[in-house]
């Protein structure tokens, strides 16, 4: 069965004025691991234009220099036991690092669906099923 994928981008432009007050921006994923546990991942691989080109793995992470990257995290899907259909909620936990040198975390109830703020957004691509 084909992963789940989060392809996870910065929405802050490399000139914007934010980055006089950020030195980086980081997201972790959870999905829920197949015997129920959240698992979370902040390694994906860039999302490359070309598709001749192998995968370049990367953190979650984005500065002014790397603001236009696209990562993609993948996650093994969970089929829901009741239902047959893929589990379709995840969390996520933004790490903001400041000039000054604080960290402010935040993290999210359950979400479904497409994300996006001010900061990052989040494309959620499910394989298809196919259950007899």
């Amino acid at each position: 069965m084909e992963p789940v994928l989060f392809e996870a981008a910065c929405v802050i432009k490399p000139e914007d004025p934010q980055w006089k007050q950020i030195t980086s921006l980081a997201l972790e994923i959870g999905y829920p691991g197949k015997n129920g546990p959240i698992l979370w991942k902040h390694v994906g691989w860039i999302k490359e234009q070309s598709p001749t080109n192998g995968r370049t793995f990367s953190h979650a992470l984005w500065s002014p220099d790397e603001a236009q990257n696209v990562v993609v995290l993948d996650f093994i899907p969970v089929i829901e036991p009741e239902s047959n259909f893929i589990e379709e909620t995840y969390r996520i936990r933004k790490n903001i690092f400041h000039t000054d040198g604080r960290q402010q975390t935040t993290q999210s109830g359950l979400m479904r669906g497409d994300y996006t703020d001010d900061m990052i957004t989040l494309k959620i691509h499910y394989p298809e099923l196919n259950i007899p």
